[in-house]
């Protein structure tokens, strides 16, 4: 009992949150929206007890989550992205929305990658210029054998919507 309570100290905790910016392209020039924040993407609150090698958390756009047992303990559960992107051409066809990471989840010395960017969307811009977007990703642990410290990782995505 008291080495499992030794081990648990050094195990750490941490909050893996994404900020966003957003962009739209229309034609061939980028012309930027708006955005309001409906629910922030927001990987949750784990206890780290492995960083041998990568691991991960995945936030679906229906809210799901999967992660690696083998590295994570779960203390809040994540949560999909939904964001109203306006000031777009009302009722306009989307032809795509493409996310991508533009900076890291980092805190302190300690950064998680996000990929495996996931979106759902309607097919049609609203007619009040409005594109309601759910977004869900993956954050990957360095593998690096390096804890992570106590804190709220935050990281840019930009989110390009074709239309």
């Amino acid at each position: 009992m008291k080495a499992l309570f030794g081990y648990r100290l050094a195990m750490s905790k941490f909050v893996v949150a994404a900020l966003f910016f957003f962009g739209t392209i229309s034609a061939s020039f980028s012309v930027y929206a708006g955005v309001t924040t409906v629910q922030a993407l927001d990987f949750g609150e784990w206890l780290s007890y492995n960083n041998d090698v990568e691991y991960e958390i995945t936030v679906d756009t229906d809210g799901s989550y999967s992660f690696d047992s083998s590295g994570f303990v779960m203390i809040a559960a994540p949560q999909e992205g939904i964001y109203d992107i306006d000031g777009m051409t009302p009722n306009a066809a989307v032809s795509s929305v493409v996310a991508i990471q533009t900076l890291a989840l980092t805190y302190s010395t300690g950064t998680f990658q996000m990929d495996v960017f996931q979106d759902s969307h309607g097919s049609n811009v609203d007619g009040d210029g409005v594109l309601r977007v759910w977004i869900g990703a993956t954050a990957n642990t360095t593998g690096n054998s390096v804890s992570y410290n106590d804190g709220t990782y935050s990281g840019t995505v930009q989110i390009q919507v074709n239309y």
